[in-house]
């Protein structure tokens, strides 16, 4: 009997240790889209926020051209997508026409957003995405349950204004995710306000990744913030002006020299 138990008891502690292991080694990779654009996954899971980027707008970068058209394909990258996710209907943020096409050749992709944003890709995407099942109006808040839970993987949804004046009206939502048991925080345009972080309840989350536009980074407010309520392990620089790269980049490693800023489009990233 004493034999038969000892075995069970190595067995069980084989068993620990294997899964001890597996959430240390667990690894989140992360690939730069363009602009603000970035697509997470652990290796089986994948979720893109603010990446239908079909084309440049403005001063800011879309995607590649053959990058494009993978995603148009839903093929290389861009295959097996969980959740696609955009936190404003801002143009350098979401292209309803390049989800469209995204979204029809990856039928089981979910895509979820406000209803600002979904209302712009009803529009462009008749008669499809009226009537697609997978593309949901969120009405998240504070306390309010994921928008998105499925093996590990969680994604929140959390008011954070864009601005007030004409940004006032916006519907703008950053992302709080768990993938490979770290949470990251994308958050999109969000004005430098601490109200809202406060408001979100993100003073008092453990943050292992965020990713913030770079205007954070020389701005009094955008650096309280940063070290308030986005004291991350990992600071992923976005939103970046391609003609301002070098400048910005100098200027922020200068203070915050642990910062990650993606060399190029379509460069990756594992965090572990």
């Amino acid at each position: 009997m004493q034999y038969i138990q000892n075995h069970i008891l190595k067995f069980t502690l084989g068993l620990s240790l294997l899964f001890t292991s597996m959430l240390v080694m667990a690894e989140v990779e992360i690939t730069f889209l363009a602009n603000q654009g970035y697509l997470l996954s652990d290796g089986e899971d994948k979720i893109i926020v603010d990446g239908f980027l079909g084309e440049s707008y403005a001063i800011f970068e879309g995607l590649e051209a053959g990058s494009a058209l993978a995603m148009s394909k839903a093929s290389g990258v861009f295959s097996g997508i969980d959740i696609s996710l955009a936190s404003h209907r801002h143009f350098e943020h979401f292209q309803p026409d390049t989800a469209c096409s995204f979204l029809k050749s990856s039928k089981s992709t979910l895509m979820v957003s406000s209803a600002q944003v979904i209302t712009v890709l009803r529009e462009r995407c008749k008669p499809f995405a009226k009537t697609h099942a997978n593309v949901k109006v969120a009405k998240p808040g504070i306390g309010v349950a994921p928008v998105y839970k499925k093996d590990g993987v969680e994604v929140e949804m959390i008011p954070l204004s864009h601005g007030i004046g004409k940004y006032a009206s916006l519907q703008h939502y950053g992302h709080l995710m768990t993938v490979a048991g770290k949470t990251i925080l994308h958050i999109g345009d969000a004005a430098a306000d601490p109200v809202d972080f406060i408001a979100a309840g993100l003073q008092n989350r453990k943050l292992d990744i965020v990713i913030v536009p770079y205007t954070y980074f020389h701005r009094p407010s955008g650096k309280l913030i940063l070290s308030q309520f986005l004291n991350a392990s990992v600071i992923i620089v976005g939103h970046i002006p391609p003609k301002e790269k070098a400048q910005v980049t100098a200027a922020i490693t200068a203070d915050y020299p642990d910062a990650v800023i993606f060399d190029q489009r379509m460069s990756s990233k594992t965090f572990n």
